[in-house]
Parts: C-alpha cells; sequence; structure tokens
C-alpha cells in the first residue's frame, strides 16, 4: 500500500506542476495580449489623429480652393468688363480718328476753295 501511495503522491505533484506550468504559460500569454491590445489601442490613436488632422487639412484646402474660385469669376468678370471698356474706347477712338480726318479734309478743301486753289472735283 505505501506503493501505492508514494504512486499517487507523485501523481498528483506531476499533475500540479503541469497545472503550474500550464497556468504560467496563460499567464504569459495573457500579458502578451495585454501588450498586443494597448499596442492596438495607442496605433488607433495616432491612426485617429492622423485622420483628424487630415480631414482638417481637407476642409481647410477645399475652403481655399473654393475662395479661389470666387475670385477667378470675380476677375473674369472684371476682365470681360475691362475689354469691352476697351473695346468700347477703341471704337471711339476710331470714330473720332475718323471725323477729324474728314473734318480736316473739308478744311483743306475749304481753304483750298477760299484762296482759289481748290482742284476740280
Amino acid at each position: 500500500m505505501a506503493l501505492g501511495r508514494k504512486r499517487s503522491r507523485e501523481r498528483r505533484q506531476r499533475a500540479t506542476r503541469w497545472l503550474w506550468r500550464v497556468s504560467q504559460t496563460v499567464m504569459v500569454l495573457l500579458v502578451f495580449l495585454g501588450f498586443g491590445i494597448l499596442t492596438y489601442r495607442g496605433a488607433e490613436e495616432m491612426a485617429r489623429a492622423e485622420v483628424t488632422a487630415l480631414e482638417t487639412r481637407l476642409a481647410e484646402a477645399t475652403e481655399r480652393e473654393s475662395t479661389a474660385a470666387v475670385v477667378q469669376s470675380r476677375l473674369a468678370g472684371e476682365l470681360a468688363e475691362a475689354r469691352t471698356e476697351s473695346s468700347t474706347w477703341r471704337d471711339l477712338s476710331a470714330c473720332c480718328r475718323t471725323a477729324w480726318r474728314r473734318h480736316r479734309a473739308r478744311t483743306a478743301d475749304g481753304s483750298a476753295a477760299q484762296h482759289g486753289n481748290a482742284a476740280p472735283l
């Protein structure tokens, strides 16, 4: 019987050692799992912060782009107006030159006729 008790005790000790090793392994795995979760959450927070920063930059760029589009359309309108004005002044100037030339031509003909030097028509 002493032999049976000894074997039984050895089995219990082996089972206890095996259970201790399993529990240590589980503890080590839990520690690694905890580090993994902390690392994942930290990386997730960093990614969220980066996404927020990029969204902010995108919103600012979109705002600048819309402002630039408004300025560009305003400048295009002003340019069209200036071209119209320039064309009007150019036409008016040409008209004035033509009228002045006609006036000078008439005056030259008239002054020649006054002095008796008029050319026959």
